[in-house]
């Protein structure tokens, strides 16, 4: 017990002597001393030097600015809002806390907030060009992308080099649907200095637009500076699984040995997709590749399309995120004016090409096109009615994926895979129909 106390009363004392020494220390010197601590990693020392400032200086604006600093770098968000905040109210014409507690903000997953003090720094000095840099990231959050545009290449008429500015601007280009200027800013950013991330970005842009040999190669850039980014490796996987290409599933292997719960699903519906000698393919786009064997050409096409169009739905369906490679397909009145990538017409979607022996490219869209062709032909009511459905449920996934380029939302990847299931019930539906309707037809003859 005596040695306890002993060592109690030392503590004491050397803690009264070490705040006597403090308050020896000038207010310069103590505020050095923190920034010092600051520097060499010793945070919690240095905010106590600079609170012991602040007992002293409630409104100097160095303590209050540095110890929001370093609660901030220890993750104590809460901590450094108020020191932003207390700066603000004793200095409101000083643009650097209001920049510094935006920051805060946007650690906090606020970003109404941080852009609100965003702007009150950009006003306050226009002319800083990191300011209106991290606004156009706080944009991009919040998806108002022409205004990250905005800041982005305000930014760049003072830093001309920088590549993670051009990257940025890039992707807000791509997100507002103009590729040119998303590859033009990508490959900017490339030359200035490589990044798997910007090969990526501009990957998928390739491959959205058909230029599958320039995707593979950009996919191919960015694994070869970062050889664990699973994201192009899966990305690539797909993409050379749809051609044909066995290191596609490689790929696709490698990474769901890591755990990858993308590519295992995708290694599962390749599993599952064979079907009548029918290879689907698990693809942004809902689509089936087939090449239909010599047996299978007195099939009935009624058959076959129901066959293509189950499977492309159920690969569809599988897929465990939907991508800003989706293919927008926009509803302009009737299957005949569906405008996208693909213009449904006899031209580019008829029987001829469901039967052809060479591979083919069919989208749901020719599917259902093909559907409603031979409906109109039976002028059978119920027929017409499911045929009506199923056009009905196909307008909504249009609807649903251009809002998903626009907005991409979890809510949407849910509704997304819910109307994939109700259009394979409908054209379920409607086979059955079109069957019973066949057999009518048999039984009279």
């Amino acid at each position: 017990m005596k040695r306890f106390s002993l060592l109690l009363l030392t503590f004491l004392l050397l803690s009264e002597s070490l705040n006597a020494q403090t308050r020896n220390i000038s207010i310069d010197s103590l505020l050095n001393l923190g920034i010092a601590r600051f520097q060499s990693g010793s945070y919690n020392r240095a905010i106590l030097d600079f609170t012991d400032v602040l007992q002293r200086d409630p409104k100097n604006y160095t303590a209050l600015m540095k110890r929001g600093e370093v609660r901030r770098v220890i993750g104590d968000s809460l901590g450094s809002l108020y020191d932003y905040s207390t700066v603000i109210k004793f200095y409101p014409d000083s643009a650097e806390p209001f920049f510094q507690r935006a920051l805060c903000y946007n650690a906090l997953g606020n970003f109404v907030e941080a852009q609100i003090d965003f702007n009150q720094a950009v006003q306050l000095s226009p002319n800083t060009p990191n300011y209106v840099y991290e606004r156009g990231l706080t944009r991009i959050a919040l998806k108002n992308f022409e205004g990250a545009i905005a800041d982005f290449t305000q930014f760049l008429k003072h830093s001309p080099r920088n590549s993670k500015a051009y990257y940025n601007r890039g992707y807000c280009y791509f997100q507002l649907r103009n590729p040119e200027a998303a590859v033009k800013d990508l490959s900017e950013s490339i030359v200035i200095e490589p990044s798997p991330e910007a090969y990526y970005q501009r990957a998928l842009i390739k491959e959205f637009y058909r230029k599958y040999n320039d995707a593979i190669l950009d996919y191919d850039n960015a694994l070869n500076l970062d050889a664990n980014y699973d994201e192009a490796r899966y990305a690539r996987g797909i993409l050379l699984s749809n051609l044909g290409n066995n290191q596609g599933m490689k790929d696709l292997a490698e990474i769901s040995l890591k755990g990858n719960q993308k590519a295992k699903n995708a290694l599962k519906a390749y599993q599952n997709s064979q079907q009548d000698s029918m290879k689907v393919y698990q693809v942004p786009e809902i689509v089936v590749e087939a090449m239909t064997p010599e047996y299978q050409e007195n099939l009935a096409i009624i058959k076959r399309i129901a066959q293509l169009s189950n499977a492309a739905i159920a690969s569809f369906a599988s897929n465990s995120r939907i991508d800003v490679r989706t293919s927008p397909f926009l509803r302009t009145g009737g299957l005949e004016g569906l405008s996208g990538q693909w213009t449904m017409h006899d031209g580019v979607c008829n029987q001829s090409l469901i039967n052809s022996q060479a591979f083919t490219e069919m989208s749901i869209y020719c599917i259902v096109y093909v559907l409603r062709q031979k409906v109109n032909k039976r002028h059978d009511t119920e027929a017409m009615k499911k045929m009506r459905d199923v056009e009905d449920i196909l307008t909504q996934i249009d609807h649903e994926r251009i809002s998903f380029i626009m907005t991409p939302l979890d809510g949407t990847i849910s509704r997304l895979r819910l109307l994939a299931i109700e259009i394979q019930k409908a054209i379920g539906s409607l086979q059955a129909r079109m069957n019973k309707i066949q057999e009518q037809k048999a039984n009279l003859k």
